[in-house]
């Protein structure tokens, strides 16, 4: 694995652990603001990944006539 995939894994994976620590263990206002960035986080990602998904079927759609990645394009607009 590369160093920029290992750097990134481990952030995730050190976040991940942090955030579950905080929803076991009621740290009084520490786990309020972690669960806070989380949440944040995490619609972030899903919105730039919906982003991207449909930013790469759209190319396909138009370049390609590709069928299935139509039906992908209408399928996440529904």
């Amino acid at each position: 694995m590369k160093l920029k995939q290992s750097i990134s894994v481990f952030i995730a994976v050190f976040f991940g652990l942090v955030t579950l620590i905080a929803l076991l263990f009621n740290v009084s206002g520490i786990s309020t603001v972690i669960l806070g960035w989380a949440s944040f986080l995490a619609a972030i990602a899903l919105i730039l990944g919906v982003l991207n998904l449909l930013a790469v079927h759209l190319t396909r759609l138009f370049g390609e006539r590709n069928l299935y990645s139509g039906v992908l394009v209408l399928g996440m607009l529904a």
